[in-house]
């Protein structure tokens, strides 16, 4: 039972809202999954995530502020918040991350683009870290 209370309440936090096929074909054909509250990031460091999350949120009205929620490791960690917003992060972090595939080996290492997995969850909620206001 605490368990769909919890459910419940983060999918409060974050209700359903429909997007736009435009925004959920570019996720899906970048190899992002389809938009959710959630997004993984892998491989990139924390300080460049976060200078990229905070830019990002200079844009965003108050309700729609992302949120470095987890850090699973010390290069992965999750962000949260609405999924048009986090779409938005993404579209930020194409134009940082090296294209999939690149060599860049023969690219002066102080020149050489991040390499980085982004990565939308397949669930509408996560936990109670969802609801709880707290980043």
């Amino acid at each position: 039972m605490a368990c769909k209370v919890v459910g419940l309440t983060a999918q409060v936090a974050f209700p359903v809202i429909s997007l736009e096929p435009s925004i959920i074909a570019d996720s899906v054909e970048g190899g992002e999954g389809i938009p959710s509250p959630m997004l993984t990031v892998v491989r990139l460091n924390l300080k460049d995530l976060e200078r990229h999350v905070t830019a990002t949120n200079k844009y965003l009205p108050k309700n729609s502020k992302l949120c470095i929620s987890l850090h699973n490791s010390i290069k992965a960690f999750i962000i949260t918040g609405p999924s048009h917003a986090l779409h938005g992060l993404v579209t930020v972090l194409h134009k940082v991350r090296a294209p999939s595939g690149q060599d860049q080996s023969k690219v002066p290492f102080s020149n050489r683009r991040p390499v980085f997995h982004v990565q939308f969850f397949l669930v509408g909620v996560h936990s109670i870290v969802l609801a709880s206001g707290r980043c």
